[in-house]
């Protein structure tokens, strides 16, 4: 879920947990080989996406820095990455060409600049007459897309900044907050809502909407060239609430957990069908990975 981390809290504390029956058409779990992928002394490594060479971006905090720093994890090797002067620093999409896409806190974290970084250097990205600008995924084109609005706290829209032209991402409907969270090579946009949380594909000029069956909230955060779609859902028993991730494709589900786990985000996936995101085995710590491929024929048994 890369939904900035104010709006996230929000969505956490409207879950009201209660004993749900958990029913889906069409489903499978997913035989997936995870790789933990922590950054050193980081009690929170969350890996937001992956492109086809598999380099990853992500952010990470610490017990003592609980800010938010971005990173490149490539060739086993990592890149720390802060925006000059942020009081946070967020990545969270990146393509083939190794252009990463993010955004930084600034001004005492009363205002929010977003950034593309490659080789080092970065470009920063603001929406026209919005105060504030959260990049959330780019394809190889170099289309953006993410969310922005007039004050952070306040309401947002999805954008997709094609060329320096920005287009709103939206679908009809009150809702409080809309983001944009990433978009595949072939135009596919995947997104959420909140107020109320509604989880969206918009392909071919329209709006679709989707949930796990009995989740209380379905996030969405990544889709590939192949119409895999990738995200989490909140999910109650008795007192006890967890996230667990999921993958779909044409309407049927591969769900996703990593070993033990009490929650598991999936975040991103590439078009090796290789997905990324994060678990907790005490909900203190939170440790990143990356996993063997999901392709779709792992989807073809669900019927």
């Amino acid at each position: 879920m890369k939904l900035r981390a104010d709006v996230l809290l929000i969505l956490v504390l409207t879950v009201v947990c209660s004993r749900l029956s958990f029913a889906q058409k069409n489903v499978g779990s997913a035989n997936l080989t995870f790789t933990t992928i922590d950054v050193l002394g980081a009690t929170i490594t969350n890996v937001w996406s992956i492109n086809s060479a598999g380099q990853m971006a992500g952010t990470y905090s610490t017990a003592s820095d609980t800010s938010g720093h971005g990173f490149l994890y490539a060739s086993g090797a990592f890149t720390f990455i802060d925006y000059l002067g942020a009081d946070g620093t967020f990545a969270n999409g990146i393509n083939d060409s190794g252009q990463i896409v993010g955004y930084a806190y600034i001004r005492g974290n009363t205002a929010a600049v977003s950034f593309i970084y490659q080789q080092n250097s970065f470009t920063t990205v603001r929406v026209p007459g919005e105060g504030d600008t959260i990049a959330l995924g780019i394809n190889n084109k170099g289309i953006i897309v993410g969310g922005d609005g007039p004050s952070l706290g306040g309401s947002t829209l999805g954008f997709a900044r094609i060329g320096k032209i920005f287009k709103t991402i939206a679908p009809s409907g009150g809702y409080l907050n809309v983001y944009a969270e990433a978009i595949n090579n072939v135009g596919e946009v995947v997104g959420l809502t909140v107020g109320p949380a509604t989880a969206f594909i918009y392909k071919n000029g329209k709006f679709q909407t989707f949930s796990v069956a009995g989740a209380v909230t379905t996030y969405v955060s990544g889709v590939n060239d192949s119409g895999i779609i990738v995200g989490s859902y909140d999910q109650c028993s008795l007192s006890t609430c967890g996230l667990h991730g999921y993958t779909m494709l044409n309407d049927k589900y591969e769900f996703v957990d990593y070993p033990g786990a009490l929650s598991t985000a999936v975040d991103g996936v590439n078009n090796a069908g290789q997905l990324v995101g994060s678990y907790t085995l005490d909900n203190q710590v939170w440790h990143g990975f990356v996993t063997s491929p999901i392709t779709s024929r792992d989807f073809s048994g669900n019927n």
